[in-house]
């Protein structure tokens, strides 16, 4: 009787945590998107990212204009270079990117 009361016991356990294991999983699977798209949107409209993607712009229109010269090229430089010192100095902004910024014209 005792053995069979330990088995139930093992048996529930183990039915309770892949329970528990698949609501976790499921509110990840749920949760984790919405939060990675919020966190997205707010870099997106920071001042930095306004700023790279000005510079961006200011730069993709140079190389329309003359692909061959370096102005352009100046200033795609002078984009990334602002961005990556103010990675530099914002522990908030490091590691993060804008979206614009992996995009490929």
């Amino acid at each position: 009787m005792l053995g069979t009361m330990r088995q139930h016991r093992k048996i529930i356990f183990i039915v309770c945590s892949l329970f528990l294991m698949t609501v976790l999983g499921g509110s990840i699977y749920v949760l984790a998107p919405k939060y990675f798209v919020a966190q997205q949107a707010e870099r997106d409209n920071s001042t930095k990212c306004k700023s790279y993607r000005a510079l961006e712009s200011i730069a993709f229109a140079m190389y329309r204009e003359d692909p061959n010269g370096v102005e352009w090229l100046s200033k795609a430089k002078e984009a990334e270079k602002d961005v990556n010192s103010t990675n530099a100095h914002s522990s908030s902004w490091t590691g993060r990117k804008c979206a614009s910024m992996n995009r490929k014209r």
